[in-house]
């Protein structure tokens, strides 16, 4: 008898221990899925940060731009009538 409860133990603890390494393999697979995914999402924003430089760039640019033409324009880029009134 105690040969029968010694096999069903050893069965049991060798079932357990199988379940056990399944979900390990199985944790190390989604592991690396996940990691694949966030790689991947990293390389977008990195993507994203790289077009924002850029686009913030040519803006601060045009403003600049904006800001000198504003500063050699004559009277009436300031609101101000150019034209002298005539007096009658």
């Amino acid at each position: 008898m105690e040969l029968i409860w010694a096999s069903a133990v050893t069965g049991a603890f060798s079932i357990l221990a199988l379940l056990i390494e399944k979900g390990r393999r199985e944790n190390n697979r989604d592991h690396g899925i996940v990691r694949e995914r966030l790689d991947a999402l990293r390389e977008g924003i990195e993507d994203i940060d790289a077009d924002v430089d850029y686009i913030a760039a040519k803006l601060d640019g045009h403003i600049e731009d904006h800001e000198w033409a504003n500063v050699f324009k004559p009277n009436s880029a300031k609101g101000k009538s150019s034209k002298k009134k005539s007096k009658k």
